[in-house]
């Protein structure tokens, strides 16, 4: 059954003086400005001190605590079957392998209950067996403007050896990326911690109290444009994880809007980005290998998959500067 759960946001020194859908917007729980306007339109919003009148336009000071209530599904029987077909690259008895597009979210959220890939995956396999209320078969995620290989358990002695896999690193990642600058060296370690912003709740970053984060990035091609190819393969999982440690070295990841600056110059001077970027609706970046141990059969399991058509085509312009 649905029940509405309370979220709390003191309003930061940084945000001080702005606009109430705004604020509310940066929490992790609130997926966009227009769902944040909807919740307070709906009277779901209250502040303490209390403000007589709240609108998504009223000015909020810092300091202030916002309480607001978002509707949250608790059983995946509550959750829509998708008919959208998944893009399966393997499948058996007890688990699948599929190739998530560019602007598909993984798994259901407050604010995003449709069209997600677990959505797909209740249609696609009918008597799925999961003991998660609302990720089931979900071992690991991408970004929603991230795509590429996912691996989906079908029961929950599959999901469970799979997420032990991931927990002990033996999961092999490649990715491939689009990012600004000349890498030197051309290939090396980041080792640094990322945990949840502390100003900004959509964001990650590095932080001293993170979860240990590992990226071993290699370049493969750069471009006249000050453009690089990269591989980056995880060791460890986290959230935004590639986005955040290229950033962190100075070479953030082409369209990806949240972490960096678009760089004009470079765009005005090589129309083939300018083409890309107005194309994209984020970051250039692709899961494109993945490889486990199939947790019944003990067999090496490993699939590669191809770039897709943006990226390719972005890609073979940047090669012909």
């Amino acid at each position: 059954m649905n029940a509405d759960k309370v979220f709390c946001l003191q309003v930061p020194k940084e945000l001080n003086k702005k606009r109430l859908d705004f604020i509310l917007a940066t929490h992790h729980a609130v997926p966009s400005r227009a769902e944040a306007q909807r919740i307070i339109m709906e009277g779901k919003v209250a502040t303490k001190p209390p403000l007589a009148k709240v609108q998504p336009k009223t000015v909020i000071a810092s300091g202030v605590y916002l309480y607001f209530s978002l509707r949250e599904i608790k059983t995946i029987d509550n959750l829509v079957p998708d008919n959208t077909p998944l893009a399966v690259v393997y499948e058996d008895s007890h688990l699948l392998v599929v190739n998530k597009p560019q602007g598909t979210v993984v798994h259901p959220a407050p604010g995003n209950y449709e069209n997600t890939v677990v959505n797909q995956l209740l249609h696609h396999c009918q008597n799925l067996e999961s003991d998660t209320v609302i990720r089931p078969g979900i071992v690991h995620r991408i970004d929603k403007e991230t795509s590429g290989l996912l691996v989906i358990a079908k029961n929950t002695k599959t999901h469970g050896a799979l997420v032990e896999q991931f927990a002990a690193h033996t999961v092999q990642r490649e990715y491939r990326a689009l990012v600004w600058g000349k890498l030197a060296p051309l290939k090396g370690t980041i080792n640094k911690p990322i945990g949840r912003h502390k100003q900004n709740r959509q964001k990650q970053a590095i932080i001293q109290e993170g979860k240990q984060a590992i990226t071993h990035y290699k370049l493969i091609q750069t471009f006249p444009c000050l453009v690089s190819y990269v591989a980056c393969q995880l060791e460890t999982g986290r959230t935004h994880q590639i986005r955040v440690h290229m950033h962190s070295i100075g070479h953030g990841l082409l369209g990806d809007t949240l972490y960096m600056q678009t760089k004009q110059a470079m765009i005005q001077k090589y129309p083939c980005l300018q083409t890309g970027l107005q194309k994209a609706t984020g970051q250039f970046l692709h899961a494109k290998t993945l490889g486990f141990t199939h947790p019944m059969t003990g067999e090496n399991m490993y699939f590669t998959s191809e770039l897709p058509t943006l990226f390719s085509a972005l890609l073979t312009q940047l090669q012909q500067i």
